[in-house]
């Protein structure tokens, strides 16, 4: 019995050690779109190395890069999306004129929205985005809108910048390698008691 006490307590004790290693997956970014009116639709329209994602793979006939996701792109796929009854992810900003989206995978994002007033023109945006050398995972936008927005010319290029980046870590596995340990260590300790009784008997 004591053996197999000492096993238990030695396996929830591996347990625990795994703790202090960061538990990480693929990095995600998020998008905030700032000073806004109207509902705005996010479409992820390609992965990180530019190719498409199925949905648009009818619309795109070559690898999106920095150079070519214009407002011409922007445009042509906003039509698309339409053509073919595409759903995206909408939201509707809140108070602060601000729509936030969290969890968005590597790759470029066509960003539009059609609501009068407060329309501003599509536009393609990538995450992450490059802060000189350095990737950015948290990216804003504030596009020109033709209300309540800085310009009542909604053609205009959206400002876009960094914001905090996100890690990507995961971590519920580590409370969950907590949880087990703490149960194989009280399951090891009855186990100890209950030998230690039968002895005494």
């Amino acid at each position: 019995m004591a053996r197999r006490m000492r096993i238990n307590i030695l396996l929830a004790t591996a347990l625990c050690l795994l703790l202090s290693f960061p538990v990480s997956a693929a990095p995600t970014g998020s998008l905030a779109v700032k000073k806004i009116t109207a509902p705005v639709t996010l479409f992820c329209v390609a992965d990180a190395q530019g190719t498409a994602t199925e949905e648009f793979a009818g619309a795109l006939t070559e690898q999106l890069t920095d150079a070519n996701m214009t407002p011409a792109t922007a445009k042509q796929l906003q039509k698309y999306t339409k053509e073919q009854s595409l759903s995206g992810q909408e939201k509707t900003p809140g108070e602060t004129g601000e729509a936030l989206y969290k969890g968005l995978a590597e790759g470029y994002y066509l960003v539009y929205s059609q609501a009068q007033p407060g329309e501003f023109a599509p536009f393609i945006l990538k995450i992450p985005t490059q802060a000189g050398d350095k990737p950015i995972y948290g990216v804003q936008a504030a596009p020109k809108t033709d209300g309540g927005g800085d310009s009542k010319d909604p053609s205009e290029p959206p400002v876009i910048g960094p914001v905090i980046p996100q890690t990507g870590n995961i971590q519920w596995p580590k409370y969950l390698l907590l949880i087990l340990g703490a149960v194989l260590i009280v399951a090891g300790l009855a186990e100890g008691f209950r030998g230690l009784e039968r002895r005494r008997e």
